[in-house]
């Protein structure tokens, strides 16, 4: 027997208010992860508020990140890329919400 789940519908106002609301979110995740990184690991440059709402918001579009932004998580940077991680699949989940 399968479980009946109800749907719920998100309208497009709702859907570009919680994009948006991701984009910030993430951006605030990104910026105290590489700040606290950066005080423990010497490789890893410290990187102002707005470079992280760039990358979140590049990151949430799935528009791609080219050089310059690519430099901004490093090899050394695991925690970042788990953070980033989380971000692509709250997208999944967003649009799973929306359909």
């Amino acid at each position: 027997m399968l479980l009946h789940l109800p749907k719920v519908r998100l309208g497009l106002q709702s859907f570009i208010t919680n994009n948006v609301l991701l984009v910030f979110f993430f951006a605030i995740d990104y910026y105290i992860v590489n700040h606290y990184e950066s005080k423990y690991n010497k490789n890893i440059k410290k990187s102002g508020f707005l470079e992280w709402v760039h990358f979140s918001l590049v990151t949430q579009t799935t528009v791609g990140y080219g050089n310059k932004i690519n430099r901004l998580i490093n090899e050394s940077s695991k925690l970042l890329k788990y953070v980033n991680m989380i971000q692509l699949f709250s997208l999944f989940g967003l649009l799973s919400f929306s359909i």
